[in-house]
């Protein structure tokens, strides 16, 4: 039984006399779980085999899982990169076959030619190994609760994620290394967006987006883990915001960045570097890591202390040797 509460729509099911009550954001999404609720049913007392397609426990995973996540347009991009390698009548079972072929596909050097909006063309380069694990993780979910929770899957079925390297998280720029930066490029937007990025913070794509709000904070809201929030602007760039928005695109500041950072000889460092070199700075001046966590946006304070726990530890020895 679907019916509406609110904003929502709940769907009452009646299991084993108990009654199964679910929440969802749609109507469309409230029948469509109905619809495979009432089919299982069916299938149960016909005594027809369960056998699954991997389509159908990724609509089951989307409708119960998907929505309670923190970073749902992440992890919906994620999932659709998935979609291709599966087809309508993909056995569930077949599940760690459509993970090995998105794999060699994903480590591939050199993919087909993908066509841009403006008509030209590019080849896709292969992905890094923590990208391609974080869909590898949305399969090794829908296989762990199709045979916990679900009972869709007779045996468990591994997924094999690729070993990461290490992530070079130590890496920042000093005040004097920022100053060379930017002396190393007589481009203003340029100049402008490495200020922004040092004394903010904000992802790249944050701040091509930014909105400002009476001349003294960034507003968010567009973020990746879809939550809103506000940066006060630090003195240092208060003139740089008045220009905002930057009018260019992503690929523009990287190639200056890129000749930026061969001039100064740091072709270890990235536009991110900048976001890091924020943190690393607000911490080494005392700044606790639960507010630095809420200036980065960060969806959880263990992800910040997973990135710049090392800052946290030189701060923690320092704190012996004072004392």
């Amino acid at each position: 039984m679907v019916k509406r509460e609110g904003k929502y729509w709940r769907v009452q099911i009646q299991r084993g006399g108990q009654l199964h009550s679910t929440t969802f954001a749609t109507r469309a999404e409230a029948q469509a779980y109905e619809a495979k609720v009432i089919e299982d049913h069916k299938r149960k007392r016909t005594g027809a085999p369960a056998q699954y397609t991997l389509v159908e426990a990724f609509q089951r995973w989307a409708l119960e899982e998907l929505p309670n996540l923190k970073s749902k347009r992440a992890t919906r991009n994620h999932a659709n990169a998935l979609l291709p390698f599966i087809r309508d009548n993909t056995p569930l079972e077949d599940i760690s076959v459509v993970w090995e072929a998105y794999k060699r596909y994903a480590l591939d050097p050199a993919k087909p030619k993908e066509k841009l909006p403006t008509g030209k063309q590019r080849i896709t380069r292969s992905l890094s190994a923590g990208t391609i694990n974080r869909k590898g993780a949305i399969l090794r979910r829908i296989a762990n609760l199709a045979f916990r929770s679900w009972k869709w899957l007779h045996t468990p079925v591994f997924i094999e994620l690729l070993p990461e390297a290490s992530r070079k998280r130590e890496v920042f720029l000093t005040m004097d290394e920022l100053n060379r930066l930017m002396a190393a490029s007589h481009d203003p937007k340029f100049i402008r967006m490495i200020r922004i990025l040092f004394y903010s913070g904000m992802r790249v794509g944050e701040a091509l987006r930014v909105q400002v709000v009476n001349g003294t904070h960034f507003y968010l809201a567009d973020t990746k883990n879809e939550r809103s929030r506000s940066i006060k602007i630090h003195s240092a760039i208060l003139e740089d915001a008045k220009h905002l928005p930057f009018g260019e695109r992503y690929e523009y500041f990287q190639r200056r960045f890129k000749e930026a950072r061969a001039a100064i000889g740091r072709e270890d460092v990235t536009l991110h570097t900048l976001r890091h070199s924020f943190a690393t700075h607000l911490l080494g001046r005392g700044v606790s890591l639960k507010t630095v966590s809420e200036l980065l946006g960060h969806s959880s304070i263990s992800i910040t202390a997973d990135i710049y726990g090392h800052v946290a530890r030189n701060d923690l020895d320092m704190a012996i040797d004072r004392f």
